[in-house]
């Protein structure tokens, strides 16, 4: 019965020590909380069943299919070669646990009886603190600043941890163990394993101490790195909610168009246009920009951004400065706060979203034509008309969806990209989609 309860302990070990791996240094993305939970208490009945019913070796075995599986269900792309990170993965656990609950056995000398307490024991001990561990994930992610909206291993962070990991779990495998269970006789055991273990063991720590420190540092950069980006990001919003708030017409603008470009882009990108520019981190940049792209009407009178009726020429000529006072303001911000590539995508929105495609003269600030207006801008055009069409205003009542449809595909070509028109169709669904939820908030 002891050896069972000693095998037992030895299989959460692995198993729990393997989750908490694959979260916190191989940074793989966790199932939704409930669905991960369920997988939680199922791949524990089912080690432990299989232990019990089968035996260890199908327990371990199982452990890494229940590894491999949780990567597989959990990520949304590059499925089987997540899966495949249950190898090294098992190399890291091994690297970093057989010393932890071995060495000091041997470093005190015990002996026997001792030293098979002691493995108990720090079997036990270690496996509980880790399931702890599992258990208030919340506490970790906070002490570990993980955000898991952003924190993704850079590409060397990641082949230094598979390398390592597929050494040591080969180092593990080709360890010779002897062909004995350590209850039957753990005086001949222990001896026969005391030198290759500790050896091996000082070797397989050491390599797993430096890469869980070279990845928690690499988080702790990126965590301060994207606490800076995103407070200056908020300092520039807040100008953008500052001027919305200013502008009785366009109450939620903003959140609206950031929303149906982040559609639009995304649509672009599944259908293979543009694939050069829009890139994950390009697309991430335009949803970040798309609140500014208004922010030069700050400079507005209040007279003219909130006259009820229509403007006169002069006051429709101050009006269209806010696209070239926008992309000022912004290009100072870049000035003063550094080079960040959400900026380089504002300063394009902001100066250039009210050009039009055939280069007409009612496009301003420019009157550039075609590619010459980044893409980021022709995106915006698209949104920015649709929810000036759908909105209400203090002058005008919303237009029908399908009214404000009809008017946009009537000025493909002349006024809007017709690619970006063809992926703003494709996506028809998940505007109007977008559309209900607004109006209904």
């Amino acid at each position: 019965m002891l050896d069972k309860v000693f095998d037992l302990w030895d299989v959460l070990l692995q198993l729990t020590s393997m989750f908490l791996i694959l979260r916190y240094i191989f940074f793989e993305r966790p199932l939704e909380a409930r669905k991960q939970k369920i997988y939680y208490i199922v791949s524990y009945a089912l080690i432990v069943v299989s232990l019990l019913a089968i035996g260890y070796d199908v327990a371990c075995s199982l452990i890494l299919v229940a590894i491999g599986l949780n990567v597989f269900l959990a990520r949304k792309e590059h499925k089987i070669l997540g899966a495949l990170l249950s190898f090294p993965v098992s190399g890291i656990a091994a690297g970093l646990f057989l010393p932890i609950v071995n060495m000091p056995g041997h470093l005190f000398r015990l002996e026997g009886q001792s030293k098979l307490q002691y493995a108990f024991f720090s079997y036990s001990l270690v496996t509980i603190v880790l399931v702890i561990g599992l258990i208030n994930k919340k506490r970790i992610d906070k002490l570990l600043s993980v955000d898991w909206g952003k924190r993704t291993l850079r590409n060397w962070e990641r082949t230094l941890l598979v390398v390592i990991g597929l050494v040591l779990a080969a180092a593990v495998g080709l360890f010779e163990i002897p062909d004995m269970n350590p209850l039957d006789d753990p005086e001949t055991y222990y001896e026969a394993m005391s030198a290759s273990i500790f050896v091996l063991g000082i070797v397989c720590f050491i390599m797993t101490v430096m890469v869980i420190i070279t990845v928690a540092a690499g988080n702790k950069q990126s965590y301060y790195k994207d606490r800076v980006n995103d407070m200056q990001f908020n300092i520039i919003v807040m100008m953008a909610d500052l001027v919305e708030n200013r502008d009785a017409n366009t109450g939620g603008h903003i959140k609206r168009t950031a929303k149906y470009v982040e559609i639009i882009a995304k649509k672009l990108k599944s259908m293979g246009k543009f694939t050069e520019e829009l890139t994950d981190e390009y697309i991430a940049d335009i949803i970040v920009a798309a609140p500014l792209h208004d922010i030069g009407k700050i400079h507005i009178s209040d007279l003219v951004l909130n006259k009820n009726g229509k403007l006169s020429d002069e006051e429709f000529d101050i009006m269209k400065s806010h696209t070239s006072e926008g992309r000022k303001i912004l290009e100072h911000a870049k000035d003063q706060l550094g080079d960040f590539s959400y900026l380089d995508v504002a300063v394009q929105m902001a100066g250039s979203h009210h050009e039009w495609w055939d280069g007409s003269k009612r496009g301003y600030p420019l009157g550039t034509s075609y590619n010459e207006i980044p893409l980021s801008a022709r995106i915006m055009a698209v949104a920015d008309v649709f929810d000036a069409l759908t909105s209400r205003r203090v002058y005008k009542e919303p237009m029908p969806p399908e009214k404000a449809y009809s008017i946009i595909k009537e000025e493909v070509g002349t006024h809007f990209d017709p690619d970006v028109i063809e992926a703003f169709f494709a996506a028809k669904k998940d505007i109007d989609s977008a559309l209900e939820k607004f109006l209904a908030e």
